[in-house]
């Protein structure tokens, strides 16, 4: 599938890491909906397993590049 916007280059380790991160979320998201709507096993293990193992990936992510609320704009509307 062709992409009609390519994704903007990234100039920094830190980019990177927050891009990655921005992924790892979706991810989470998506499989977090996989386990609501399929709430009888082995669907839901898998699903909570997945999640756990998205959440420790985005924790080394986010070590990395030293948190900051800035790194999450998209997933953290400014509701000022």
């Amino acid at each position: 599938m062709l992409k009609i916007v390519p994704d903007p280059p990234l100039n920094s380790l830190e980019d990177s890491l927050a891009v990655i991160s921005e992924y790892l979320m979706c991810a989470h998201t998506i499989t977090q909906q996989l386990v609501f709507l399929n709430p009888k096993q082995p669907m839901q293990a898998m699903g909570l397993a997945v999640m756990h193992e998205i959440e420790a990936a985005r924790g080394l992510v986010e070590r990395q590049a030293g948190y900051r609320p800035e790194m999450h704009r998209l997933s953290r509307p400014n509701r000022g």
